[in-house]
């Protein structure tokens, strides 16, 4: 539940007109500045947090202990996989609905808990 909530968060932010907008100018912007580097390094330290929960679900058993900075990550792409892209590319117009964010979520946490499964005893 805590990965669909935090999911649902995340990609409600990341697919709002004002963050498309601001993730299209970084990309833009990234190679004659160094707002590339500035945001990654927000990003690298945002996802800081989420290792460390992810770090306490693997002490716990609920996922298998791997580097939790990478899993982090990897939520983060799976996340992404099915709007972003399209939002950046101007292929949509629209941010998705309340419905297709959770529908999207609910696949990536799906997959991701399914690559983090615990190995069997």
């Amino acid at each position: 539940a805590a990965l669909s909530e935090f999911g649902a968060g995340f990609l409600s932010f990341a697919t709002s007109p004002n963050s498309v907008a601001t993730q299209r100018l970084l990309v833009a912007e990234a190679d004659r500045s160094g707002v590339g580097r500035l945001f990654f390094a927000k990003i690298t330290n945002l996802l800081g947090f989420v290792a460390a929960f992810l770090t306490k679900m693997m002490e716990a058993g609920v996922l298998r202990t791997d580097d939790a900075q990478l899993a982090a990550a990897h939520l983060r792409a799976l996340l992404e996989a099915e709007v972003i892209e399209p939002l950046l590319l101007h292929v949509r117009d629209n941010s998705p609905d309340e419905a297709e964010i959770m529908q999207a979520v609910r696949r990536a946490v799906a997959v991701f808990l399914r690559a983090y499964a615990p190995s069997a005893r």
